[in-house]
């Protein structure tokens, strides 16, 4: 009544293999180079329009929750751009 390892692998490996297989397949690899090449674009351009955009942002006087929306958004800008450029792709 002991448990088979052999058998049990054997059939992790069949259940694994397809999985294995997919992503090993040219379109899913440069698929993901794509996604990876467009975040560190986006990345790259968000580390020279956010300071920018923040200088602008704390001349907001008087408005103390619009500013901490412009700076919540400013802090998460290399997402939105990642987004744009994955919706314009």
């Amino acid at each position: 009544m002991g448990i088979d390892f052999r058998t049990a692998f054997d059939e992790a490996l069949a259940w694994i293999r397809p999985k294995f297989d997919y992503a090993a397949t040219p379109w899913l690899l440069f698929q993901t180079v794509i996604i990876v090449c467009l975040f560190l674009a986006a990345k790259l351009v968000a580390r020279r329009v956010e300071p920018i955009l923040e200088s602008r942002a704390r001349q907001i006087k008087g408005h103390p929750g619009l500013l901490r929306v412009v700076v919540a958004l400013l802090r998460r800008s290399n997402w939105i751009l990642y987004g744009l450029a994955r919706s314009t792709s």
